[in-house]
C-alpha cells in the first residue's frame, strides 16, 4: 500500500510529493532532503497493524492540501530501494508502487518471499533477542561465569551445551552470536567459515610449533579483540534499520543489480548517519588485523613473525609492524596485499575514503545521492573521486561481514589457546554418551540425503521458472 501526501518545506516553501510505502515493518526511519534548499526532512513511519492505522511524522515540512502542482517527488520505503528525488512530472511511472518496481519485478516472487522472511526474522530478533544476546556477551567479556552459565541454559539445553568450563562458555557464546546474525549472514557464512577452517588447518600443519607460539603470543590480546568486535556488533544493530534496503540487492536477479545501485536510492539513511560507522569500524578492525597478518606470515613464510619485506623494506618483523607503523593507513599496505587470507575481506578497506570522511573533505549531491570526496583532506584539492550512497552503504555492510569473519578467526584462536592451556574438546559421544558412532553415521547420512533432495527440488524449480520466462519472451 502506498500513501501519498504533499509536504511544504518550512524553509524555502517548495512542495515535495512523498509517496510512502507501507510494507512489512511496523516502524522505520525517513532521511531525505528538500530538493531546493537541501534542508533535511527526517522522521519516521509507524504502523499499527491491529488497529489498521499508520502515522507519518516528519520534521522541517508541513503537510499541505494546496492545489498547486508539487515541485519535487520522491518515494519512501523502509524495506526497498526507491526512485530518487526528482522534479515532479505527471509520469505514468509515478503510478506504480516501489513494491512492484523494485521488489516483485526485480527479485521475482520466490526471492521476494525469502527477503521478506529474512528481514522480518532479523528485525524481530533485534527487538526480542538482542537484549539477551548483549547480556550473554557482556557476561562473557567481564568474566562473570557464575551468571553466564544460567543465561546460556535459558536458550541451550544442558546436554549439548553443558557450560561447565571456559571452553564450553566460549563455544556457547559463539553459537548464540552465530544464530542471532544468521538471517543476514547465511548467504556468506558457510563459504567464509569453510575457508577459515581450511586455512587455519594448513597453518597448523605448516609449522605446528610456530602455530602454537602464534596463538599463545596473542592470548593476552584476544579479550580486547572480542570487546572491539562486540562494540562493532552493537553499532551495527543500531544502524541496521537505516541500511536494511541495501540487503534487498542480494535477492535481486543478477541482471538488475548494477543498474539499481546507481539509479535507485535510499530514504532511510543519509551519508551523515552512516559515515561514523565506517570510520569507527575501520579504526577497530585495523588493530585486530595484527592477528590476521600473523597467520598470513605463517602461511606464506612458515614463521608468524616474518613480514613480507618486499612491501616495505623497513618492516621485517611482526614487532616492526606493530610498533613502527603507528599510522593505521600505512598498515593497509600489508592488509590489502594479503594473498591467502584476502578472501575473508568482503571489501578492500579504502584509506582514501576514510581520510576524506575524517577531514570532512566531501560534498553530497541531494538528487543523485552521490558522494564526491577528496583524499587530500581539502575539498577541491587533488583527485576528485565519487561513489553513490548505495555503494557506500554496501561498503559498510561488507565491512561488517569482514568483522564477523575476523571474529571467527579470533574465536578459533581463543579456542585453540584454551586447548593448549589444558582445555579438552569434547566429541559427540561425550555430549551424547548413549549414542553410538554408527547411529551418528545414520543421522548424518539421512541429513545429507535430505539436503541433496532439497537442492534437486530447488534446481528443478529454477529450471522450470527459466523455461517459463523463455516461453513468455517467444510469445
Amino acid at each position: 500500500m502506498v500513501v501519498t501526501g504533499d509536504y511544504q518545506c518550512e524553509v524555502c516553501g517548495k512542495i515535495t510529493r512523498i509517496r510512502v510505502q507501507l510494507g512489512w515493518l511496523n516502524t522505520y526511519p525517513i532521511r531525505i532532503k528538500c530538493g531546493e534548499c537541501s534542508i533535511p526532512i527526517y522522521g519516521k513511519v509507524e504502523l499499527q497493524p491491529l488497529e489498521g492505522t499508520y502515522d507519518i511524522d516528519l520534521s522541517n515540512v508541513k503537510i499541505t492540501d494546496s492545489k498547486k502542482q508539487p515541485d519535487f517527488i520522491i518515494e519512501v520505503s523502509g524495506e526497498l530501494l526507491t526512485e530518487k528525488l526528482k522534479k515532479f512530472t505527471n509520469s505514468k511511472d509515478n503510478l506504480f508502487s516501489p513494491f512492484f518496481k523494485n521488489a516483485l519485478w526485480t527479485m521475482g516472487e520466490d526471492n521476494l518471499n525469502f527477503f521478506k522472511r529474512d528481514i522480518i526474522s532479523f528485525i524481530n530478533d533485534i527487538r526480542v533477542k538482542w537484549p539477551f544476546v548483549r547480556r550473554i556477551n557482556e557476561l562473557w567479556l567481564s568474566g562473570n561465569h557464575k551468571y553466564l552459565k544460567n543465561e546460556i541454559h535459558k536458550v541451550f539445553n544442558k546436554t549439548e551445551y553443558p557450560a561447565d568450563n571456559e571452553l564450553e562458555y566460549l563455544r556457547a557464546v559463539h553459537g548464540i552470536n552465530i544464530r542471532f546474525f544468521s538471517p543476514i549472514t547465511k548467504l556468506h557464512f558457510k563459504d567464509s567459515t569453510d575457508l577459515i577452517f581450511k586455512i587455519l588447518k594448513e597453518a597448523m600443519e605448516k609449522n605446528p610449533e610456530n602455530y602454537k607460539e602464534l596463538i599463545l603470543n596473542f592470548d593476552s590480546k584476544l579479550n580486547v579483540y572480542e570487546q572491539k568486535i562486540y562494540l562493532i556488533m552493537c553499532n551495527f544493530i543500531e544502524k541496521f534499520p537505516m541500511i536494511l534496503p541495501i540487503l534487498g540487492l542480494e535477492y535481486y536477479e543478477e541482471q538488475y543489480k548494477d543498474e539499481a545501485i546507481k539509479r535507485l536510492g535510499l530514504t532511510t539513511v543519509n551519508f551523515e548517519d552512516i559515515k561514523d560507522f565506517y570510520i569507527e569500524t575501520f579504526e577497530d578492525i585495523i588493530e585486530i588485523f595484527d592477528l590476521i597478518i600473523a597467520y598470513e606470515n605463517l602461511l606464506m613464510r612458515t614463521d608468524f613473525t616474518e613480514m613480507d619485506h618486499t612491501i616495505n623494506n623497513q618492516i621485517k618483523t611482526l614487532t616492526d609492524f606493530q610498533t613502527k607503523m603507528n599510522n593505521k593507513g600505512r598498515k593497509l599496505e600489508f592488509i590489502n596485499s594479503l594473498e591467502r587470507l584476502d578472501k575473508i575481506l568482503h571489501v578492500k578497506i579504502d584509506n582514501k575514503l576514510r581520510n576524506a570522511i575524517g577531514h570532512r573533505s566531501y560534498e553530497y549531491e541531494v538528487e543523485s545521492q552521490k558522494i564526491i570526496y577528496f583524499s587530500s583532506g581539502i575539498v577541491g584539492k587533488g583527485i576528485q573521486e565519487e561513489l553513490y550512497l548505495n555503494e557506500f552503504v554496501i561498503k559498510c555492510l561488507d565491512l561488517f561481514r569482514t568483522v564477523l569473519n575476523v571474529g571467527e578467526i579470533v574465536y578459533q584462536t581463543r579456542k585453540n589457546s584454551l586447548v593448549f592451556k589444558g582445555g579438552k574438546i569434547r566429541s559427540i559421544t561425550d555430549y551424547y554418551p548413549k549414542t553410538s558412532n554408527s547411529n551418528w553415521k545414520n543421522i548424518n547420512s539421512y541429513s545429507r540425503k535430505s539436503n541433496m533432495e532439497y537442492r534437486k527440488k530447488k534446481n528443478k524449480l529454477k529450471a522450470q521458472k527459466k523455461a517459463r520466462k523463455i516461453s513468455r519472451r517467444r510469445k
